[in-house]
């Protein structure tokens, strides 16, 4: 497979614009101050300007986040992405990227991206990234405007916390209890894989108080995990909860979703020697942009030692590097995988 043609579609909400302030400067020049009210505004942006990134996934208890940097902007447009953590925090502003490789023109797109339902495609170009602001400024370097911008993804909801209603009756069940905090998350139930094996029922009334929605569902986990060593010993594979947008997942440390694969080897873009820690096995790859967290590849390296082959659990991976109509440039993305203590198998 050729991997040509590299393209990207951002977007990014914005306010309108409310109005504007001057101030003088110790210099004496007179600087102007434009301010944007929250809004469901959004820009559209397209490869006419150069972008460089560094996306980091995985099933880890740490959050999926996104460093980004466009270049060029104009000075309207980097004052609509402005956005200080300290200043804004109450406000909601998400990001979604869209990238790969395609031979499509998109340089009159210009159709709504961030809506009710983020999709997972657009002509060909895969969902890499979509949450919400933590950061954004620009500045200049050299003759360059750089606008940086650093995100998260986590469930819009995550910091919300449980309040009384929050009450599961001895007997409930795992899906019960987890689809009801879902819920709470804005998650829908059809965005929710439990893994098959998951099932508990409460043995007694359970109260969240003072908690987010988020840490209650990973104390569920937590919890069973407890039950998991006592049956099966403190080696056994446990569950993990884990977010990459849009699903709520709960999943075995020896499953893989049967959805979410590709075969890995030189001719694939392949570009590092395989290297075996333990059970973990990492190597690089020209840019790879639909994974998702908790899929699997098939790896067929020939420089590398026999048995590291074959199909690997992917629990992480970063892609990293620049899509630019006049810079060439790197894009890759380093791969972090399980080979399974016993045996990987496959589910949903």
């Amino acid at each position: 497979m050729l991997k040509f043609n590299r393209k990207y579609l951002l977007a990014i909400q914005y306010g309108e614009e409310q109005g504007s302030t001057k101030e003088k400067l110790p210099n004496g020049e007179i600087a102007e101050r434009v301010f944007f009210t929250e809004g469901k505004e959004q820009l559209v942006i397209r490869p006419f300007f150069t972008i460089r990134f560094t996306i980091d996934r995985g099933i880890y208890a740490s959050i999926n986040k996104m460093t980004l940097d466009i270049y060029n902007l104009g000075k309207t447009t980097r004052e609509r992405i402005y956005y200080d953590g300290v200043l804004h925090a109450a406000v909601y502003k998400k990001i979604v990227l869209y990238a790969g490789y395609s031979d499509e023109d998109f340089s009159k797109f210009n159709e709504p991206i961030i809506t009710n339902s983020i999709r997972n495609s657009i002509n060909g170009l895969p969902l890499v990234f979509c949450g919400r602001f933590t950061r954004a400024y620009s500045y200049r370097q050299g003759s360059d405007f750089i606008t940086h911008i650093e995100a998260f993804d986590l469930p819009e909801k995550n910091e919300v916390e449980l309040s009384d209603q929050y009450f599961f009756l001895k007997g409930d069940n795992e899906k019960k209890v987890i689809y009801k905090l879902a819920e709470d998350l804005n998650i829908s139930k059809e965005n929710v894989r439990i893994a098959p094996d998951f099932k508990f029922e409460l043995t007694r009334d359970k109260f969240f108080y003072k908690q987010t929605t988020w840490d209650a569902v990973n104390e569920m986990v937590n919890s069973y995990n407890q039950i998991v060593k006592e049956k099966e010993g403190e080696n056994a594979a446990l569950f993990r909860l884990y977010y990459d947008y849009p699903t709520l997942s709960i999943q075995r440390d020896d499953e893989y979703y049967n959805g979410y694969a590709t075969l890995i080897n030189s001719d694939t873009g392949l570009l590092s020697t395989p290297i075996r820690e333990n059970a973990k096995v990492t190597f690089k790859t020209l840019f790879e942009p639909s994974f998702r967290c908790g899929g699997y590849v098939y790896l067929d390296s020939r420089t590398t030692q026999t048995g590291i082959g074959g199909i690997l659990k992917v629990v992480g991976f970063k892609h990293q590097g620049t899509i630019s109509p006049v810079v060439s440039d790197r894009l890759t993305t380093d791969f972090t995988c399980f080979m399974g203590i016993d045996q990987l198998k496959g589910t949903f």
